[in-house]
């Protein structure tokens, strides 16, 4: 009988499970996911949808991803537009983020310092396609709030 005592002992140690295998107890936290992580991804999310933009030469779309009276997106609107005029898409566009910082952040908003360039991106026109060089490194505070389910920017300006 001590014999059996102890192999059902030993089982229920042996298949108990470890705390890091149990589920999570009702009412603890859930994971942290770092501020960093966080808004690079609403960042990379942005950069996309201006890359989308850009490869469809779609002024109405690029404006609606910065806030009313933002220079650098009138500027942005401005600069396709110019392309476009000329018979031009700039398609591929894509940003190298070389740091991130989140300065700030609440709830649907975040202030960000990011030292950025332009990675790559293609110039497609009638018959002819070339590759853009690499843009200038750029270190700027952005600030990006969500409104009506879509990221706006709404600042950008020299670090």
């Amino acid at each position: 009988m001590l014999a059996l005592g102890a192999v059902i002992g030993l089982g229920v140690v042996l298949l108990w499970p470890s705390p890091s295998s149990r589920p999570a107890e009702v009412g603890q936290p859930p994971a942290v996911v770092r501020p960093e992580r966080a808004a690079a991804q609403i960042l990379r999310l942005w950069d996309r949808e201006r890359s989308e933009a850009w490869a469809m030469g779609d002024a109405a779309a690029l404006r609606n991803l910065y806030a009313d009276g933002v220079s650098a997106g009138r500027a942005d609107v401005t600069m396709l537009a110019r392309w476009a005029a000329r018979g031009l898409r700039v398609e591929g566009l894509s940003m190298q983020v070389l740091s991130l910082a989140v300065l700030d952040h609440g709830a649907g908003w975040w202030r960000l310092k990011v030292t950025d360039r332009v990675s790559g991106a293609d110039v497609v026109g009638p018959g002819d396609e070339t590759e853009m060089p690499p843009g200038a490194v750029r270190t700027r505070v952005l600030e990006l709030r969500e409104q009506d389910g879509t990221w706006r920017m709404q600042s950008v300006r020299p670090a």
